[in-house]
């Protein structure tokens, strides 16, 4: 409430007043401030104090998942990343940064939101627009996973979104997704390639063949 908030003794608004509670808090915003969808309680004259420094902060997240995960080399892969604002006040300035794996090569971007690119491959940089309390945005881009590799590999994602605002949790603020890449091998009986199983032209014309090389988590496509 009210009365426990500190007078302005150091003159933080410089408007000659160092009687009155104490205008601002920690990081700088209106210590004053009338949300809106919550009730006024306590003592004093409303808008009544926001105890926190960061109270009426956007609090913003971010989640990314890839879809198939495993995924086999020359496969198509889908990224989804899910933005959401859980307010209280509107995310102005909103940034979101996605360092996609170089062994995958992005085929298409599409948005629930518009987006605005300001960074090159394979550093993407998108700008949003404010988003406000209870946004719930989702960027998917497609793609397709290099055939050069072998199968074992892992392709590690981050992706990252900020804004103007301090954010009160960064922990939510950053996203990682291993993409786990398995071998496939090939397996076509009228195939007349090299019979190395690498691809459909080169399979192997036996099951047997493919059985004999496979790992845990090795496809076999027959």
């Amino acid at each position: 409430e009210e009365s426990v908030v500190p007078t302005d003794t150091r003159e933080l608004d410089d408007d000659g007043n160092t009687t009155e509670p104490i205008p601002y808090d920690l990081a700088g915003s209106p210590r004053f401030i009338d949300i809106i969808t919550t009730p006024d309680m306590g003592n004093g004259t409303p808008p009544i104090v926001d105890m926190g420094a960061y109270e009426t902060q956007p609090f913003l997240s971010i989640v990314k998942s890839a879809i198939p995960n495993p995924v086999g080399p020359g496969q198509e892969i889908t990224y989804r990343i899910n933005i959401h604002n859980a307010g209280p006040e509107t995310a102005i300035g909103v940034i979101v940064t996605d360092t996609m794996p170089i062994s995958v090569t992005v085929t298409g971007i599409s948005s629930t939101i518009q987006i605005t690119s300001v960074g090159m491959a394979p550093i993407y940089v998108w700008q949003l627009p404010n988003l406000p309390l209870g946004a719930l945005e989702t960027i998917t881009i497609t793609g397709v996973v290099s055939t050069v590799l072998d199968g074992g590999e892992i392709l590690s994602n981050t992706v990252e979104i900020s804004a103007n605002e301090v954010d009160p949790y960064l922990g939510d603020n950053q996203a990682t997704v291993p993409l786990y890449v398995t071998e496939i091998i090939y397996v076509d009986e009228n195939a007349s390639g090299a019979n190395n199983g690498k691809t459909w032209d080169n399979a192997y014309i036996n099951l047997q063949d493919a059985l004999g090389r496979a790992y845990a988590g090795t496809q076999i496509w027959v």
